[in-house]
């Protein structure tokens, strides 16, 4: 990543985060902005949270982060909350492509949870696990797939069928996997 920026011209050994909105409309207003340092071995820690305003179809510089903020095995985490704080999206920013980063054996764990009238699957690891996807033999699609799973945060995949809730699915992701 950082060849591509200095490829560019931007020599002063600076990441710069840029956000392009092109789907929700012009009306998106405010959301808010964690951006975390993550530790492929688990761990981090936050560089800030703030307030930003995101126009639409148009790209917004949002931070300045300096390359030697990232150790060697760290990457960047973006989460964006709407104003109610409720989850929008968030993004990876790693210092190098991430099969190169030397990602540890993750134990991944799923539970089927009730949701209302549906069954969804929670997925919890004990280090960070990089582009994590689902399947439960081709029957079924989940909500969400090629995202960071991080310790202490479970993500919950809707899916749009009635699985049996003693079935374990089949989870994909960069990380070696072990299991108990």
């Amino acid at each position: 990543m950082l060849d591509a920026f200095e490829a560019n011209g931007l020599k002063e050994n600076i990441i710069v985060l840029f956000l392009s909105l092109s789907d929700h409309g012009e009306n998106l207003g405010s959301h808010g902005l964690t951006l975390a340092v993550q530790n492929t071995h688990g761990g981090g820690r936050t560089l800030e949270t703030q307030s930003v305003v995101l126009p639409y179809l148009q790209a917004t510089e949002i931070a300045r982060i300096g390359a030697d903020t990232l150790g060697a095995d760290e990457f960047l985490h973006l989460q964006w909350p709407d104003i109610e704080k409720e989850y929008v999206g968030e993004n990876t920013c790693f210092s190098k492509h991430d099969k190169a980063c030397d990602l540890p054996s993750a134990m991944i764990k799923q539970n089927w949870v009730k949701q209302g009238d549906a069954v969804a699957l929670e997925l919890s690891t004990d280090v960070p696990v990089s582009i994590v996807s689902a399947d439960l033999d081709g029957d079924l699609v989940f909500s969400d797939s090629g995202f960071l799973l991080l310790p202490d945060a479970p993500k919950t995949l809707l899916n749009d069928g009635q699985p049996s809730t003693d079935q374990p699915a089949y989870i994909q992701c960069l990380n070696n996997t072990r299991h108990e």
